[in-house]
């Protein structure tokens, strides 16, 4: 199992001194796992370089266009594992990024010498996206990350740099990594260094300073984890995802009974648990978090297919009638 970071790169910004594109230096300020208190990063051109420290990261993967800032990644990367840097090759890569446009071939800039400096960073360049077909083929590109990815690997993605169109090709990874590749990888966080909204801190040496927070984005994941869940169990009464995020016992092990004879077409199961689950009607009405705007719904729905099946041959038949509704027979 290894930590895997999957960041954007962007073309950073004209600095009014040297007249040249540049990250500024930022503070980064991330929480702790497992803990209120928050550790601060000074001076880090990238935030990737405070997510790989605070995360211990074991492989980094960048996801830009042509006109990405590669040269200045490539010297950060140099200064981190003390390499000595190229500077022919550090020419070649700012002349290609400085004059980059949407028409660039993405091909130009030499990613191999690039991957085989540093082992543990890999870089993907994509199109602008343009069109359709620009989509589609950067669609392409960035699936080779699932080549780097092993079982049980753990995801962090951040969204910080880069095109706005990045964060939805990261949420696009996200849920195709999650939903098709089957390697049990887990993504443990989406985070968004806030630049644009600067707090006052103290560092190490009590002086006031600012500070950027690197926000979890995370339950956006999760939102789009129940929703699926709902859509599954409304759909083919599979409760199964749904399962893995409840917290309360009770309305669990009552869903999970109900789900069960359903797709076992196990009458005793259902009748039992169409009465459990009235019951228990108004304690899912307050339940909290996302289940909230998800559960009442869906299960008020089951309720209302069965709510006059009382005798074995009426759920039977109510029971036919929603298989055909939804389509999961054939007549």
């Amino acid at each position: 199992m290894k930590r895997v970071l999957i960041a954007g790169l962007g073309k950073g910004m004209i600095d009014r001194d040297s007249n040249e594109r540049d990250y500024r230096k930022a503070n980064y300020r991330i929480k702790n796992e497992d803990s209120e208190t928050y550790t601060i990063y000074e001076n880090e051109y990238f935030v990737t370089s405070a997510l790989e420290k605070h995360y211990n990261i074991d492989k980094t993967i960048y996801i830009g266009t042509a006109g990405s800032m590669w040269d200045k990644l490539y010297i950060h990367y140099c200064e981190k594992n003390e390499i000595a840097v190229d500077e022919e090759y550090r020419k070649e890569i700012r002349s290609i990024t400085e004059n980059a446009n949407k028409n660039t071939d993405i091909n130009l800039l030499d990613t191999k010498k690039y991957r085989s400096k540093f082992p543990n960073v890999e870089i993907i360049i994509t199109k602008y996206g343009m069109n359709e077909t620009e989509i589609f083929e950067n669609f392409t590109e960035i699936m080779q990350i699932i080549n780097s990815l092993d079982k049980d690997d753990e995801i962090y993605l951040d969204i910080t740099h880069s095109f706005r169109s990045n964060a939805m090709w990261m949420f696009l990874v996200m849920n195709y990594i999650t939903d098709v590749i089957d390697k049990n990888i887990k993504i443990r966080t989406i985070t968004y260094g806030m630049l644009e909204e600067l707090d006052n801190d103290i560092d190490t040496e009590g002086n006031s300073i600012k500070v950027a927070s690197v926000i979890n984005l995370k339950p956006f994941y999760d939102l789009m984890r129940w929703i699926k869940g709902a859509n599954a169990f409304k759909e083919y009464g599979n409760s199964y995802n749904l399962l893995e995020l409840m917290e309360d016992n009770q309305i669990k092990n009552n869903i999970k009974n109900f789900s069960d004879g359903l797709n076992l077409n196990y009458v005793g199961v259902i009748k039992q648990n169409i009465k459990s689950l009235k019951n228990l009607y108004n304690q899912i009405n307050i339940i909290d978090g996302p289940a909230k705007l998800i559960i009442p719904n869906v299960i008020k729905n089951f309720l209302e297919n069965f709510k006059k099946s009382e005798k074995d041959y009426e759920i039977l038949l109510e029971l036919a009638n929603w298989y055909l509704f939804k389509k999961n027979m054939e007549w």
